[in-house]
């Protein structure tokens, strides 16, 4: 069973089973230290916890361990993200683009914490061109916080 406990991970997330979320990553991690999955959804974990560090030597933890050059600079970028240093965070998920179609969101979210509007609205709008997957409401919510940038 591949990724089975990524697959309980994210399981025990959506039950709120913070705990043993983070035990099946653990494993995950350890079994397969180049599934960039089980370390991004245990930085989330972590990071919703408010366990900053935990979160970071992860971040830390997964760049080191993937033979992916997309994957190191997407949790250096995290990590820089998670120490409020924010342009070296921008620096590493520019290098990224075609990683995930979500950089794009967090490229927003990035320029919007250094007050650069104009860019912030760039990437929520490259995102809703290429994203047409994601849901409705993450699209709308998207939309509605474009329209407040620009007002």
């Amino acid at each position: 069973f591949k990724d089975i406990h990524l697959q309980l991970g994210r399981t025990y997330l959506m039950k709120g089973m913070f705990d043993e979320a983070i035990a099946e990553l653990e494993k995950e991690i350890e079994l397969n230290p180049d599934n960039a999955g089980g370390y991004e959804l245990l930085v989330c974990i972590y990071e919703k916890a408010g366990k900053i560090n935990e979160a970071i030597m992860v971040c830390e933890k997964a760049s080191k361990a993937t033979s992916f050059e997309n994957e190191r600079h997407y949790f250096k970028g995290y990590s820089y993200s998670l120490n409020k240093n924010y342009e070296s965070a921008i620096s590493e998920f520019e290098k990224v683009l075609d990683y995930t179609q979500y950089v794009f969101v967090i490229l927003g979210e990035l320029y919007e914490k250094i007050n650069n509007k104009d860019k912030a609205v760039y990437y929520y709008k490259k995102f809703l061109e290429t994203a047409s997957s994601y849901s409705i409401q993450r699209r709308e919510m998207l939309k509605k916080k474009i329209e407040q940038l620009e007002s």
